[in-house]
């Protein structure tokens, strides 16, 4: 009787105790609804990005979101998704998804938040899994949705740089496959504010984009590091065999020369090669040809310049705008028999590489759309002092010409210039019909050419004027 009494009094002890002591050591089939996190089984389909998931859960796709890892050290972020992509493979998977204490997953937009994920196949945590790797990583103890930043960033698909920093490096800081900055003071990264541009290629893993756009990204690669190796190249310029100028018809001869032609706002002498017909020039064709709109082709010299023999410039050809028949052309329409296998002695017979002298000077003013006026403070060698240039054309019709010239030259005269003259293979300026040709002329004060200056003149409501000196 007195060995059984403890027993019975231990017996009723443990009775009265138990249910005080039970659910304190194992939790209730509820505890784990009223904790921050609910476990739920699905398939780990693939890791987007280091902390983004895709997953198969009830059935459904679903993208979940892992709080912010950080790496306490520098990793290479291709060898680390190389890592991800070999490592964890598609395999059945217990989410610890946030919940909104009702047993739903906590869902904001298409996202769903997990505190981490236990991989079944692995039989270890994906965290566990990075650490396996070798890698020293910090976990945030805030789920994403409660760093607004880091979520941001997430939804807008943009994959961290930082994560694959150390822990406190410097905004900006080199990635491991990029060459290091040096310490201390220097140019701001590119963008606004410092900060560094990133498309949707150098954000997302190589595994996230389709083939096409990879093989894109590779050709696009290789064709920028091509350019950027490849050496300076300056302009290179160069003129044609012949070349094609704009007047009026004069008075042909009977031996081809034609007097009174107006070229370019000249009148010099012109040649072309006549027929072989006899008695072939007429009073009548004198007269249909005088006063023709015409295209004059002109032969370049061997050095370049327009060819002039004994003071008179050979034709290559002519070709009669209004007509529409090169001279050629015109002769069988009227029965005559072209001479050919004319060639001209002194002729180019290819493309002559020109060079450029610049000269710094004073602008005087535009004679005519196309002739300038410049005198320089130190002339080159083969131009005056006060030189007359033949200049490029406005891109645009400039109204009433003499109106527009008077307004240019107004806003411009007296400025400072510099001119790029076109110099010959023979070390002399570049001539058409005998004047110096200005491959460029540049305003320093308000960095503008004169291009630019005659289009932004142009019209009768011309915008404002460049500073007067």
């Amino acid at each position: 009787m007195r060995a059984t009494l403890p027993r019975m009094l231990a017996s009723l002890l443990l009775a009265v105790l138990l249910p005080v002591i039970l659910p304190v050591l194992l939790p209730a089939p509820t505890a784990l609804w009223a904790a921050d996190v609910m476990l739920q089984d699905g398939t780990w389909v693939m890791n987007t990005t280091t902390n983004v998931v895709q997953a198969e859960i009830a059935g459904k796709g679903e993208t979940v979101c892992l709080p912010r890892v950080e790496f306490l050290q520098e990793v290479d972020p291709g060898e680390l998704q190389k890592a991800l992509k070999e490592g964890v493979k598609r395999q059945g998977a217990v989410f610890h998804l946030y919940h909104d204490g009702l047993g739903r997953p906590k869902r904001i937009g298409n996202l769903l938040f997990s505190q981490d994920v236990y991989l079944k196949d692995l039989k270890m945590t994906y965290v566990g899994y990075l650490r396996s790797l070798g890698f020293r990583v910090k976990v945030s103890k805030k789920a994403a949705f409660e760093d607004p930043d880091y979520l941001r960033n997430v939804q807008g698909g943009a994959y961290l740089a930082e994560k694959h920093q150390p822990t406190g490096a410097a905004p900006g800081a080199t990635p491991s496959d990029e060459p290091a900055r040096p310490a201390g003071p220097g140019p701001a990264p590119s963008g606004a504010g410092g900060v560094s541009v990133k498309t949707a290629w150098d954000v997302m893993p190589a595994g996230v984009l389709p083939p096409a756009a990879r093989k894109m990204k590779k050709e696009i690669e290789a064709k920028i590091r091509e350019i950027k190796t490849r050496p300076y190249q300056k302009e290179i310029i160069q003129v044609d065999p012949v070349r094609w100028a704009s007047g009026r018809m004069g008075t042909l001869t009977a031996d081809g020369s034609i007097a009174g032609a107006t070229v370019e706002g000249q009148k010099p002498a012109l040649r072309i090669p006549p027929p072989t017909t006899a008695g072939w020039l007429t009073p009548a064709r004198v007269q249909a040809l005088a006063g023709q709109p015409c295209e004059f082709i002109l032969f370049r010299s061997a050095a370049g310049r327009d060819l002039v023999a004994k003071g008179v410039y050979p034709l290559a050809d002519i070709y009669f705008v209004d007509l529409g028949l090169t001279w050629d052309d015109w002769l069988t329409s009227e029965g005559l028999a072209p001479a050919s296998g004319v060639v001209e002695a002194g002729a180019a017979t290819g493309p002559v590489r020109l060079a450029v002298k610049v000269a710094e000077g004073t602008w005087k003013g535009l004679k005519a759309p196309v002739l300038a006026e410049v005198a320089f403070s130190a002339a080159p060698a083969g131009v005056l002092p006060t030189e007359i240039l033949r200049t490029t054309p406005a891109e645009g019709p400039l109204g009433d010409a003499k109106a527009f010239l008077g307004r240019f030259n107004a806003a411009t005269a007296g400025q400072p210039v510099s001119v790029s003259l076109l110099v010959c293979p023979d070390g002399k300026p570049y001539l058409e019909l005998g004047q110096k040709r200005a491959q460029r002329v540049l305003f320093p004060r308000t960095n503008k050419t004169l291009a630019i200056l005659l289009k932004e003149l142009a019209g009768p409501a011309a915008p404002s004027a460049p500073p007067a000196p």
